[in-house]
């Protein structure tokens, strides 16, 4: 197995929540391979396991959070290939939940957020693109953090976070 593929597999078994820096920059180095080349793209995407890949959404929202105090589209485009790396497999409807982070922090960096989807949609899976495409094409209420449960909140040094929304009936 390729070195990259198993140190990308110790970084998902591990149970910190924030990242370290040479952390993002291999997550940055594992996406950008998985979108310029495809049988890299075909062992990481056969090396990964079920329990593996709710880890990947979540990192995804950590490199969105990145991304945004970052001010970096790199960032988002890896949080969006993470999901083409899980492929939509764990259930899509809480892929839903981490595409609206994504479009959220795109739309607050000023990037056309339909065009760095269609971008990745280009090397997905079936699977992947007709879920990212439903999305991409879908009413904008599937693309609204409340109406995922979630806000947005900055701190003093302008860093984003997201957090979840108490339930209706709890207000």
């Amino acid at each position: 197995m390729d070195s990259r593929i198993e140190a990308f597999k110790q970084l998902l078994a591990r149970s910190a929540i924030r990242l370290a820096e040479d952390q993002l920059s291999m997550i940055l180095d594992v996406t950008s391979r998985f979108g310029a080349d495809a049988n890299f793209r075909n062992d990481l995407m056969a090396a990964i396991e079920d329990g593996e890949r709710l880890r990947l959404l979540s990192m995804s929202e950590i490199l969105a959070e990145e991304a945004y105090n970052r001010k970096s589209e790199a960032y988002l485009e890896a949080a969006l290939i993470l999901h083409l790396i899980e492929d939509f497999k764990w259930d899509a409807r809480e892929n839903s939940i981490y595409l609206a982070v994504i479009w959220y922090v795109a739309k607050k960096l000023g990037i056309d957020a339909k065009k760095l989807f269609n971008k990745v949609i280009e090397f997905s899976s079936a699977a992947s693109g007709k879920h990212l495409l439903a999305f991409v094409n879908g009413p904008d209420y599937v693309k609204d953090l409340r109406s995922m449960g979630l806000k947005a909140s900055l701190d003093s040094n302008d860093k984003i976070s997201f957090e979840q929304l108490p339930p209706p009936w709890q207000k």
